[in-house]
């Protein structure tokens, strides 16, 4: 989501950029005679990319389904993902930053409903926000 508004506001500030022709600017409000703005707004234009020529980022709907299985498969302390709320993330590089990370995390790598209740249980939803920051996020969970 971010992404897409990221590249919302890029397409309307290049395309304000592009809209604006020389005739419209002066000496007085740039500084540059009429001549001169001319050759920097065609040299600006070249090295603008072409607004539809961009692609926006894969929508909410093509994104990748993790299944409980391939969830399974990254079970250890070196390949850790797990599910909250139906979100698959890695933690992996999270794991050593956390206290007690080796007795905390070794049972719940590959978990869905394990994970999510040993997280509720012990910081409720306190710590979600630090969840999302540092999980990179893989998927939806299917199921």
């Amino acid at each position: 989501m971010i992404k897409l508004l990221a590249i919302f506001v890029m397409l309307a500030f290049f395309g304000c950029a592009q809209q604006e022709t020389p005739a419209k600017q002066s000496t007085v409000s740039s500084g540059i005679e009429p001549s001169k703005a001319a050759l920097q707004t065609e040299s600006l234009n070249k090295t603008q990319p072409d607004a539809q020529k961009m692609q926006p980022p894969a929508s909410s709907e093509e994104e990748k389904t993790i299944s409980a299985k391939e969830l399974s498969s990254h079970s250890s302390l070196e390949d850790c993902w797990v599910a909250y709320q139906g979100t698959v993330y890695d933690i992996t590089s999270f794991i050593p930053t956390h206290p007690n990370w080796k007795n905390v995390f070794s049972s719940l790598c590959g978990t869905s409903e394990k994970f999510e209740a040993a997280f509720v249980g012990q910081h409720g939803f306190s710590k979600v926000d630090v969840l999302l920051s540092k999980a990179k996020k893989v998927g939806k969970l299917k199921g």
